[in-house]
């Protein structure tokens, strides 16, 4: 019997890792998962399209710095609102 069959936990990774599926998830777990990946992409599409829309003077920094910047999870929105932007 393999260590994941026991505790119903996802299968070894090469690293000895475990994985979670989603049916192993609780239903509040799903719903805070869904949430936050809702409120990461809206904060990305907001900054994407604020970058696409502002003239590159109103920005510090290149565009496509910040367009790569925006990527990261939800700390890159917020930086490029608190940074990226010239007031």
């Amino acid at each position: 019997m393999s260590w994941g069959k026991r505790t119903g936990w996802g299968k070894r990774t090469g690293w000895g890792k475990r994985t979670r599926r989603w049916s192993d998830l609780t239903p509040g777990q799903r719903t805070a998962l869904l949430v936050l990946g809702s409120v990461q992409l809206s904060l990305a599409l907001t900054a994407w399209t604020d970058l696409a829309r502002r003239p590159a003077e109103q920005v510090n920094g290149s565009k496509a710095k910040w367009a790569a910047v925006i990527a990261l999870n939800f700390v890159g929105p917020l930086v490029y609102f608190r940074r990226g932007i010239r007031r």
